[in-house]
């Protein structure tokens, strides 16, 4: 059995559940797994704890893929965390919100994986050894959804510099499909923005911040002058804007 043990005392934080075992933390390694093969992960004594991902080159070591034993990483076992991602996104759309994060990575049990969706382009990136182990699978799994679901293609953009910290190249592709456009038109109730997926920062746009763009929406008011110093896209200013103020620097 490939094994992760902590050393004595170390076990506090995965029995919190927090996802990250640090190398400072771990005794040793047992029975010689691959980078980013899923392990046990057992206390001092060897009572088992969890199971994660082993990674050789990073701080952080071993990611939690699941705090229940025993458990095994599979095909299945990412069908499963994948549909569950997805379903849960789809229960939460609004209307007219044509750009969405599906899936977030530790958040849904699928550690280093990241995915977000514009208008019928998914966009995926491999952000650590966890994900890029279960990577084929994973990619797979997502052609056979879009193939169903009738989406333009996946495209794979793994270029973020904290893949050095894992030992991993920078990597940008096509999974399925053409090359998306230069830019993606998405709709944000009725705010529309472009959004390039090649060569934007993170996979494109700021999906994570619809929310906050929704209150500077309702609070910018007529004759207000607004200064939006942490601008990408712009998309701050744009709700300011449409919201009613009378200036928008960005």
């Amino acid at each position: 059995m490939k094994m992760m043990i902590l050393k004595k005392g170390r076990e506090k934080s995965l029995l919190r559940c927090h996802p990250w075992i640090y190398s400072g933390a771990v005794e040793r390694i047992e029975g010689e797994p691959e980078n980013g093969e899923a392990v046990v992960v057992a206390d001092w004594q060897g009572k088992p704890l969890s199971v994660a991902s082993w990674s050789r080159e990073s701080q952080i070591c071993g990611r939690v893929w699941s705090f229940e034993y025993p458990c095994v990483v599979d095909s299945d076992f990412l069908q499963q965390r994948i549909a569950a991602a997805f379903e849960y996104r789809e229960a939460l759309c609004l209307d007219n919100v044509t750009a969405v994060r599906c899936i977030a990575s530790e958040a849904d049990g699928l550690p280093g994986v990241i995915a977000d969706f514009y208008d019928g382009w998914l966009v995926v990136q491999y952000l650590a050894m966890s994900g890029e182990y279960y990577a084929p699978a994973i990619n797979k799994i997502l052609r056979k959804m879009a193939k169903e679901r009738g989406w333009k293609g996946i495209y794979e953009r793994s270029d973020a510099e904290v893949r050095k910290r894992e030992g991993l190249e920078l990597r940008k592709r096509c999974i399925m499909g053409d090359y998306p456009p230069e830019k993606i038109c998405i709709s944000e109730g009725h705010l529309k923005f472009f959004v390039d997926i090649r060569r934007g920062h993170k996979t494109g746009f700021y999906c994570d911040q619809r929310d906050n763009r929704a209150r500077v929406f309702a609070a910018a008011g007529e004759g207000m002058r607004v200064l939006n110093v942490f601008s990408y896209t712009g998309g701050f200013g744009v709700a300011a804007a449409a919201g009613g103020a009378s200036e928008v620097v960005n």
